[in-house]
């Protein structure tokens, strides 16, 4: 807060790495939401997109007009890499949603930059061993960097009045149903786009109801076991994925890629 300002009066001005396409990637989504927060003193000041911006020899014209509309409207700067941005200042908000595989590299590249908070997409890495990097390296900086991961459907409202309604409901059991709306001829660039696979990309929202609810831990988890009249796995260009039931105490998962 510079000098002379009132208390209440700072503005955050948020950097999104991995905007994706218009309609179609959880970034832009997320870019949606924070252009709405405008009066509520969010400022959306960069936008970093190393595919469109940067390897993508073809760049769709949808793409394109999205991009001059948001530099004509909203002041927004574009960079094709983490490495282009300038330094952070302190109320700088690094949103991370690009592809699970990158965003080790993009969260070290914005710490880098002077990050002092960072909101990361789930599931934030491949691995746990990275997650526990990232977690140090945030933590080792002069003035540590505060770091988020987006499990949102912990504090929904249809999450939490079933919770509540089960809670009141004597051998109540909870089915959390997650789709996508995918069409079976675009698997296989959904299956490319999220190569972690389902359970850590997508059902990992439940997972972590489970944990978050229900004390599911790794070592209260007995078995574990595929419902295949209701499972399907499929290989399309190289890639496995598969939709499955996860059994939990007293909740299950179901999964979709296609509604």
């Amino acid at each position: 807060m510079t000098t002379g300002e009132k208390k209440g009066s700072m503005r955050v001005k948020v950097v999104l790495v991995g905007c994706g396409m218009p309609k179609k990637s959880m970034g832009w989504y997320h870019l949606m939401q924070l252009l709405e927060m405008k009066d509520q003193g969010v400022d959306v000041v960069g936008i970093v997109e190393p595919f469109f911006c940067g390897i993508c020899k073809d760049v769709p014209g949808e793409f394109t007009k999205f991009r001059i509309e948001m530099e004509k409207d909203h002041g927004i700067t574009f960079y094709g890499s983490p490495n282009e941005l300038p330094e952070l200042c302190p109320s700088t908000l690094c949103l991370l949603a690009g592809r699970t595989c990158d965003n080790p590299l993009y969260f070290e590249t914005c710490l880098d930059k002077g990050a002092k908070c960072i909101y990361l997409e789930k599931p934030g890495a491949e691995t746990v061993a990275q997650l526990e990097r990232m977690r140090n390296l945030a933590s080792s900086r002069t003035v540590p960097c505060k770091v988020f991961v987006g499990f949102n459907k912990n504090v929904t409202p249809y999450v939490t009045k079933a919770l509540a309604f089960a809670a009141e409901t004597p051998g109540s059991h909870i089915n959390f149903v997650h789709n996508n709306s995918y069409a079976r001829e675009e698997l296989g660039e959904c299956f490319e786009r999220n190569s972690e696979g389902m359970l850590k990309n997508m059902a990992i929202h439940e997972l972590c109801l489970l944990v978050s609810f229900y004390d599911v831990r790794v070592d209260t988890v007995f078995k574990i076991e595929a419902d295949k009249a209701k499972s399907e796995k499929k290989t399309i260009n190289g890639f496995t994925d598969l939709g499955e039931g996860v059994g939990g105490k007293g909740g299950s998962i179901i999964t979709g890629r296609c509604s």
